[in-house]
C-alpha cells in the first residue's frame, strides 16, 4: 500500500488521461458524433495565438506581396491588358490565380492572352491536379490553361492538401505533389523559388503549415495599377479575385479569399516562418507533467488553507469550487501565455489541449484512485487476517 501512496499523484494523472482517451475514442468512433469529432479536430492552439495577435497589436505590413484584384474582369482581352499593365510597372514575379480553360468566341482575346504568357518569363500560371490515385498516392491528370502545352509557361498547382478537402479550416499548403511518376511543385513553391532565384524549400510531397500572423497586404484594383507602380515594382504580385464568393476559405483569421490565402502561404515560405509543432512524444510528456503539477499544487493549496484559516467559513470559502476553478483558470492562462510567447518568438506551436483535458478529469481520476486504493487496502487486511 505504501507504493500506491508514494505514486498517488502519477497514478491519479494516468487514470485521468485514460478517461480522456476513453472519451476521445468514443467521440471519434461513433458516426453520429462525427460533427463533434470534426469540430474538435479543427481546433488548434494556434487559433488562440492568432486571436491574441489580432487583439494585442497592429497587423504586420507586407512590403513583399501585392494583390491585384481582378474580380470585375471577365473578358480575356481585359485580363491580358491588365497583366501587361502590371508588367509595365516592373514586378519581380506575377502569380496568376486562375485557369484559362478552353478557347472562347473572342479569338483575339485568346491570342492576346497566349502572347502575354509567351512574352513574359516572370509570370506563373496556376493549374489543378486531378484524378487522384489512392493506391499510388499520386495524381494522374491536370486541368491547365489552353495555351499551356504550346507556350510552356511557368506553372504551379493550387490544390489544397487532400486531408483539408472536407475540413472548412485551411492551415496547410502543399510543397509538391506526385503527378504520375514525377514530383511537381505547387504554385506557392514556384512563386517563392522564382522570387528568390533559388530553391527556397526542397521539393517534396510534404505539407507546409502556413503562418497566419495577421498581415496587411497591399490590395489594389486592376484599374489602379498605373497609379501605384511603387506597389508593384520588385514585388510578388498575385493576380486573382478578392471578392468571388466561390473562392473564399475559412482560416484561423476568418474567411479570406483564395488569393490572400496564397499570399500568406508565399510569405511563410519566403520569410522562413513555417509553424513547427512540438513532437508528439514531448507533447504527451509535457501534458502529463502539467496535469500532475496541477494536482500537486491544488492539494498543497487546500492543505495550506485548512492550516492557515482559523474559521470554518474561511476554509470553506477559499477551498470552494468557485475559488479553485478561478485559480485553475489563471493556471491554464499562464500556460497559454507561455505557449503564445513560444509561438511568437520561435513559430513553435505547443498543443496544450491534451494537458488541459487531463486537468479537467483529475477529479474523476482521484475518485477512481480512492476506490482502487480502498479495494487494495481491504485485500491486504484480508490477507493479514488469514495469515494470523
Amino acid at each position: 500500500m505504501r507504493w500506491m501512496n508514494r505514486l498517488k499523484y502519477p497514478i491519479i494523472t494516468v487514470i485521468a488521461f485514460l478517461v480522456v482517451g476513453f472519451y476521445a475514442l468514443v467521440t471519434f468512433s461513433l458516426s453520429f458524433l462525427g460533427p463533434v469529432a470534426r469540430a474538435l479536430k479543427s481546433i488548434e492552439m494556434t487559433d488562440i495565438y492568432y486571436q491574441i495577435q489580432q487583439a494585442t497589436g497592429e497587423p504586420l505590413e507586407s512590403h513583399l506581396i501585392t494583390i491585384v484584384d481582378m474580380t470585375e474582369l471577365i473578358a480575356r482581352r481585359d485580363l491580358a491588358q491588365a497583366l501587361e499593365e502590371i508588367e509595365a510597372a516592373g514586378p519581380k514575379v506575377v502569380g496568376v490565380d486562375m485557369i484559362f480553360q478552353g478557347l472562347k468566341e473572342d479569338k483575339e482575346g485568346d491570342e492576346w492572352m497566349k502572347q502575354v504568357a509567351a512574352q513574359y518569363d516572370n509570370i506563373l500560371f496556376s493549374y489543378k491536379l486531378e484524378d487522384f490515385n489512392i493506391k499510388g498516392q499520386m495524381y494522374t491528370d491536370t486541368k491547365r490553361s489552353f495555351f499551356a502545352e504550346e507556350v510552356q509557361p511557368h506553372q504551379g498547382f493550387t490544390n489544397m492538401p487532400r486531408n483539408d478537402l472536407y475540413d472548412d479550416m485551411k492551415r496547410k499548403v502543399a510543397v509538391g505533389r506526385k503527378l504520375n511518376d514525377t514530383v511537381v511543385p505547387s504554385f506557392v513553391t514556384e512563386v517563392s523559388n522564382m522570387y528568390a532565384g533559388e530553391e527556397v524549400v526542397p521539393l517534396t510531397t510534404r505539407n507546409l503549415q502556413i503562418n497566419f500572423q495577421p498581415t496587411r497586404f497591399d490590395i489594389i484594383n486592376y484599374s489602379e495599377v498605373a497609379e501605384h507602380p511603387e506597389l508593384i515594382e520588385d514585388r510578388v504580385v498575385l493576380f486573382g479575385a478578392m471578392r468571388e464568393e466561390g473562392d473564399l476559405h475559412y482560416t484561423p483569421l476568418g474567411k479570406i479569399a483564395g488569393v490572400e490565402l496564397l499570399a500568406y502561404s508565399i510569405q511563410t515560405v519566403l520569410n522562413q516562418r513555417e509553424v513547427k509543432n512540438v513532437p508528439d512524444d514531448l507533447t504527451w510528456l509535457l501534458s502529463f507533467l502539467i496535469a500532475m503539477a496541477t494536482l500537486a499544487w491544488t492539494k498543497w493549496y487546500v492543505a495550506f488553507m485548512n492550516r492557515r484559516c482559523s474559521s470554518a467559513f474561511g476554509k470553506v470559502l477559499f477551498t470552494s469550487s468557485i475559488i479553485m476553478g478561478f485559480l485553475k483558470f489563471l493556471w491554464m492562462a499562464l500556460f497559454t501565455f507561455t505557449g503564445f510567447l513560444l509561438f511568437q518568438l520561435f513559430d513553435v506551436s505547443l498543443n496544450l489541449g491534451w494537458g488541459f483535458s487531463g486537468i479537467a478529469f483529475l477529479g474523476t481520476g482521484e475518485s477512481f484512485y480512492n476506490v482502487i486504493a480502498a479495494k487494495v487496502e481491504d485485500k491486504l487486511k484480508e490477507n493479514e487476517t488469514k495469515t494470523e
